[in-house]
């Protein structure tokens, strides 16, 4: 983590203090649409489930169309959770886990057609705030079985929806985590002894500029 911290710190000293004037900071909101894949127990199957993106971001220019972009977020992930029962055609959906994280995206923006559209790649740096799991009408804290360090991969496509003071954005991105999840190797209950998180992200973002670039 201090590697990532140094040398997101000589990028930034690395950009012209006039290239400043045309940054942006903004606040973005989304859903984060994910589920998690592993072991899972016998009869067990996981499925999607959606949660809230909320946080702030920040953009430096590094070149000509490419920017550097930190966006600090509290991101909820989870998968539903079916079980499949004798004489029952389909899984019954029978709870969830949910998984709170303060993420630290780092990515490489590219801008496109106009600064119309863009694509935008790079790593997910989270921290475990909490983590229940909801067994019928049933509620029970699993932080302490749930790693408290992330890394996901991220990819993500995304369009100018409006180009003015501020701007706004909207993007579609892929998330894959990079670790396993699980603290032990061992299946409990309705947790995996491994598994990671995936999914989609559709976010908006609301960016103001602050110079004169666009």
């Amino acid at each position: 983590m201090r590697i990532v911290l140094a040398g997101i710190l000589a990028l930034l000293l690395s950009v012209e203090t006039t290239e400043l004037t045309g940054q942006t900071l903004g606040v973005v909101a989304g859903l984060n649409m994910s589920s998690i894949k592993g072991d899972a127990p016998e009869k067990v199957k996981w499925g999607g489930k959606t949660g809230l993106v909320l946080g702030l971001v920040g953009e430096f220019r590094l070149a000509k169309d490419v920017h550097l972009l930190l966006q600090p977020t509290l991101t909820r992930r989870g998968s539903s959770l079916h079980v499949e029962v004798d004489g029952q055609p389909e899984p019954v959906d029978s709870g969830s886990v949910s998984m709170d994280y303060v993420s630290l995206p780092v990515l490489v923006k590219v801008m496109a057609g106009h600064h119309r559209t863009f694509v935008t790649s790079g790593l997910d740096f989270s921290v475990l705030t909490g983590a229940t799991l909801k067994e019928g009408s049933t509620e029970s804290d699993v932080k302490d079985r749930v790693e408290g360090f992330d890394v996901a991969v991220n990819f993500g496509f995304g369009v100018v929806v409006f180009a003015g003071r501020p701007n706004v954005s909207l993007e579609l991105r892929y998330s894959q985590s990079l670790l396993n999840l699980a603290k032990s190797t061992t299946t409990e209950e309705a947790l995996p002894g491994r598994f990671r998180s995936s999914g989609f992200q559709l976010v908006a973002g609301v960016l103001l500029p602050l110079g004169g670039g666009r």
